[in-house]
C-alpha cells in the first residue's frame, strides 16, 4: 500500500479511497504537509517539549487521501486504512461523506 513511501520507518500507514465502482479515487500516507522539508521538522516520537516531536506536524494518511482525491467528492466511497483511524481522522472521514 502507499504507506511504504512514508518516511516513517517504524510504522507505515496508508489509506485508499475506493468508489462504488471499485475505482481508486484517492490515496495517502502519513507525512509532513506539502511543501515542508522532511529534514527540517522533527521526527522524534518523544521529547521533553511536544513541539520537538512529529505529532504536531504530521498529516495522517486519511487526511492525505481525502485531500489527494481525484473526484469532486467522496460521498458513498469506502476508505481502506492500514490502522484504525484516530478520533480526528474519524471525524474527517465522516464529514467527507464516507461511511
Amino acid at each position: 500500500m502507499k504507506g511504504h513511501t512514508s518516511v516513517f520507518r517504524w510504522i507505515w500507514v496508508g489509506a485508499c479511497i475506493v468508489s462504488q465502482e471499485n475505482k481508486i479515487v484517492g490515496i495517502g500516507y502519513n507525512g509532513m504537509p506539502n511543501g515542508c522539508d522532511d529534514n527540517l521538522l522533527p521526527w522524534s516520537r518523544s521529547a521533553d517539549d511536544r513541539l520537538n516531536t512529529k505529532y504536531p506536524y504530521v498529516c495522517h494518511a486519511e487526511l492525505n487521501a481525502i485531500m489527494n482525491k481525484n473526484s469532486a467528492d467522496v460521498k458513498g466511497c469506502t476508505m481502506y486504512v492500514a490502522l484504525f483511524p484516530c478520533n480526528e481522522c474519524a471525524k474527517l472521514i465522516i464529514q467527507a461523506g464516507e461511511c
